[in-house]
């Protein structure tokens, strides 16, 4: 009896911490999975941050100046200067010829600026609106794949928690079922007696209608 109970709670001890390591290793793939998760949603959330702060107003304004100073810089460089004897002017031209040619000159070089300034707060609009388009575009990729991994790491989650928790399980010592089965024979033994005894180890019962010794 007492060899069954020692093997029974030998038995119960080993599933036990067998059930825990299994508890613990299902917990730590749990966890893991949750740092995955913290991890893709800070990619997407830096995605979306820098996109905010990048194509903000106060942001775009300064892009936009910036834009527009390289564009002045290249157009308004292919402007002539108006410089004194530009006009091809007879020298013994009257003064008031000089005067207007001069002016007129004067003018055109002014209006040929304010053009290229007009032409680069164009070009400088339009070289933002494309650079809006593919910053945009990237922002939404990246965080579109942090979404996808996340999605893809949470479907097979559960697969790598049942990979662990089978992987935590251990096979029974086997010291248990020994025990129980050595205090089984003692039982047995003790129930039906030492061999050639007779049960309970007494002398055996006579048969009925038969003498000691033999004979009727």
């Amino acid at each position: 009896m007492a060899a069954t109970a020692v093997g029974d709670i030998i038995n119960t001890r080993e599933s036990n911490k067998s059930s825990k390591r299994q508890v613990a290793a299902w917990q730590q793939q749990t966890g893991l999975e949750a740092q995955r998760q913290a991890e893709y949603r800070a990619r997407a959330q830096q995605a979306l941050d820098r996109a905010i702060g990048k194509y903000g107003p106060g942001e775009q304004e300064k892009a936009f100046g910036d834009l527009v100073g390289r564009r002045e810089a290249d157009i308004s460089g292919n402007v002539t200067e108006a410089a004194p004897g530009g006009i091809p002017i007879s020298s013994d031209a009257p003064n008031v010829v000089k005067t207007t040619a001069a002016g007129k000159l004067n003018k055109a070089v002014a209006d040929g600026r304010e053009g290229a300034k007009r032409l680069a707060r164009l070009g400088a609009r339009d070289d933002q609106s494309l650079a809006n388009q593919i910053g945009l575009k990237t922002a939404g990729r990246d965080i579109g794949v942090a979404s996808n991994f996340a999605a893809a790491s949470a479907g097979i989650n559960p697969v790598e928690q049942a990979a662990a928790f089978r992987g935590a399980y251990r096979d029974p010592s086997g010291l248990g079922d020994l025990f129980k089965l050595f205090g089984q024979g003692a039982s047995l033994y003790g129930f039906m007696g030492a061999p050639g005894l007779g049960g309970g180890g007494g002398a055996s019962a006579p048969l009925p209608g038969w003498q000691q010794g033999g004979g009727k």
